[in-house]
Formats: structure tokens, C-alpha cells, sequence
């Protein structure tokens, strides 16, 4: 035997109704921005480019506000879906000729044999079956034996629990159809009202791109003046010096003597070129593990540093340090090999060119 068709719960026509409230917070928010780009962006811009009170100007602003305006329209018609609207029983028992209720009831009882069982009368024979029994229950209420009074108190009761939760059954589901209804209802003007906006921007935008006549500027005179204060500067440029690099023992950052003197040779020749800098490269050798090399370079180019801005020499802003550990040798060897060169750092004058 085929199982019975499933009844819809009242989840699945929340679950409808709430895709399509989001659909619709979805196009007035398209609605907003679009509104929100002609008020504050880039399309009032074209506007300074026309002469004012001109007209083409005024046929700017007249499309300009058309847009807007269509925009506001297409967006208030959005909102309108999403009115707030309560809806009661009464509502779908009422027999008034509403303009949004009356389609809505022929709906409902239209699919009334997929929500509850085939016994079950329409929204109308409900409203009457519900006022008969409110009727039977006033003359139960003055019923002269208590023990049938009761009974038919609890009959009527129980009826009117039945004919209210068929009534509740239809609830979810007229609160979904009343949402589309009124979407089906506003879908046109809010299209129609999109693209006449768009079609007005469209004619701002072609309006304000009219390209402005510009007059024919006249030819330029160039005047030629064998002025020496406007001529190019035909100075040689400075050679700079090579400097001796600072040579150390293995695994050692102490200063020889032979390096202090390397370092006041440096100093010498930052004071003769002012608008020099000195380029300070502390190396090591591959001896030693990397991490160790890279304290040690450090430890090379600070006592490097200190000499030369010790007492008389030059400004630290004119030295630039850079630790080199195993990168950039002088010379090139193989992992773990000792070089005497690569234990050294390496000084070299520069052109100061913020100045």
C-alpha cells in the first residue's frame, strides 16, 4: 500500500515565508545603494563640467532628480511588501470583501484537502459552524440539570477547540500566501520603476560626458636666455674613496690595531665629503653554526659603530649598518671553510641623496 500524501507542517510555510522576507531585504538594499550612489558619489561630478544655467545643465539636473526620485519610488514599493501586518483568525473568518483578504480565503480553501482532513469545511462554513456553537454554549450555560449542562458545555467546548485549530493550521500558511501575494502585486512597479531610473541616469551620465568646447589655445613662444644661472650643472661628479675593510680574528669582535686605524681612515674621509654617507657591512665566515654567525656579525658592526662615533667622530645618522652573516661574502668558499677576508667588515662611502 502507497503511504498517504505527507500534511505540511507549519514550518515549511515559516521556512517559505522567511526566504521571502530576505528576498526582498535583498532588493531594497540594491534599491538603497543605488540610491545612496547618485546622492553621494561620482554622478553629481559631471555636473561642474557643464556651464551653469545652461541647458544642458538643467537637463541634468532634471534627470539626475528623475532617477532619484524613481528610486524612491521603486524602493518604497519594496517596503511595502514587508508592512507588518498581524494577521488573526478573525481575519480568515471575517466575510468582508477586503481586497487583500477575500483572494487570500479562496486560496486557503482552495488547498484546504492538503492541509487537513477531507471533513473539514471551508473557512466560511467554519465562521458559521463557530457561531452556533457559541450560540449552543449560551443556552447550555442556562440548562436546568448541572450534569447535562455540563455535558453540553464540554461538547460545545471541544468542538470549539476543533474548529479553532483547523483554523490555526491555515494561519502559517495565509501569512505566506498574503507575503506573495503582495510580492507577485509589487514585482511590476519595482521593476519598471529600476529600469526608468536606470534610463534617467543613463541620460545624465550621456548628458554630463558632452565633451566642453574649449577654444584653440594660441602657439606658445619659447624665448631662448644663454642665462649661466638656468644652465645645467656640468660638474664632474666627486669620486669617492675606497676604504680598507676591518679585518678580525676567528669567532673574535674585538678591534686590532690595524682596524682602529682602518676606522679612523674612514672617519677622515667623511669629514672631507660632508655629503657622504658610510656603508657599514659586518661579515663572518662559514665556520661557525648560522645562528652563531648572525650575534657575531652584529657584535662586528656594533664595535665597528662605536668607534666611529666615539668622541670626535662622525654622526650615527651618517652611518648605515647591515648584518651580512654567511650572505654576500667577499670572498666565496665552501660551508665550514675559514677565510680572513669574510671576517671583516667592509666600509664604503655613499652619496648622501636626501640632501
Amino acid at each position: 500500500m502507497s503511504e498517504p500524501p505527507r500534511e505540511p507542517a507549519s514550518s515549511d510555510f515559516r521556512a517559505a515565508a522567511a526566504t521571502l522576507r530576505e528576498t526582498v531585504k535583498w532588493l531594497a538594499a540594491a534599491f538603497a545603494g543605488a540610491a545612496g550612489l547618485v546622492i553621494g558619489t561620482s554622478p553629481l561630478a559631471g555636473l561642474g563640467r557643464l556651464e551653469h544655467q545652461g541647458g544642458l545643465w538643467v537637463t541634468a539636473i532634471l534627470l539626475l532628480l528623475l532617477g532619484f526620485l524613481l528610486i524612491c519610488l521603486a524602493l518604497w514599493r519594496t517596503l511595502r511588501i514587508l508592512r507588518p501586518d498581524v494577521l488573526y483568525r478573525s481575519d480568515l473568518l471575517a466575510q468582508d470583501e477586503d481586497r487583500e483578504l477575500k483572494p487570500l480565503r479562496q486560496e486557503i480553501d482552495a488547498h484546504a484537502a492538503d492541509l487537513l482532513p477531507h471533513n473539514y469545511a471551508n473557512l466560511a462554513a467554519m465562521a458559521q459552524a463557530l457561531d452556533e456553537v457559541k450560540r449552543r454554549l449560551e443556552e447550555a450555560k442556562s440548562h436546568a440539570d448541572p450534569a447535562e449542562r455540563a455535558r453540553l458545555i464540554a461538547k460545545g467546548q471541544g468542538l470549539r477547540a476543533k474548529l479553532l485549530a483547523g483554523v490555526d493550521k491555515r494561519l502559517p500558511l495565509a501569512q505566506y500566501l498574503r507575503l506573495q501575494q503582495r510580492f507577485e502585486r509589487e514585482q511590476p512597479w519595482m521593476a519598471a520603476f529600476g529600469i526608468l531610473a536606470l534610463l534617467a541616469l543613463l541620460g545624465f551620465a550621456i548628458v554630463t560626458g558632452v565633451p566642453e568646447k574649449k577654444e584653440t589655445p594660441p602657439a606658445p613662444v619659447i624665448h631662448v636666455d644663454a642665462c649661466p644661472g638656468s644652465c645645467p650643472d656640468t660638474t664632474p661628479p666627486i669620486t669617492l674613496p675606497a676604504l680598507s675593510p676591518v679585518l678580525f680574528d676567528s669567532g673574535s669582535a674585538s678591534l686590532s690595531a690595524a682596524g682602529q686605524a682602518a676606522i679612523q681612515l674612514a672617519r677622515d674621509a667623511l669629514n672631507r665629503h660632508p655629503r657622504t654617507l658610510l656603508l657599514v657591512q659586518a661579515h663572518t665566515d662559514t665556520m661557525a653554526p648560522r645562528s652563531y654567525n648572525e650575534g657575531l656579525a652584529q657584535r662586528r658592526a656594533q664595535a665597528v659603530l662605536q668607534r666611529l662615533c666615539a668622541q670626535g667622530g662622525v654622526a650615527p645618522e651618517r652611518v648605515v649598518v647591515s648584518y651580512l652573516p654567511e650572505t654576500a661574502l667577499p670572498a666565496v668558499t665552501a660551508d665550514q671553510a675559514r677565510e680572513a677576508a669574510n671576517r671583516s667588515v667592509r666600509l664604503s662611502l655613499i652619496e648622501d641623496t636626501r640632501r
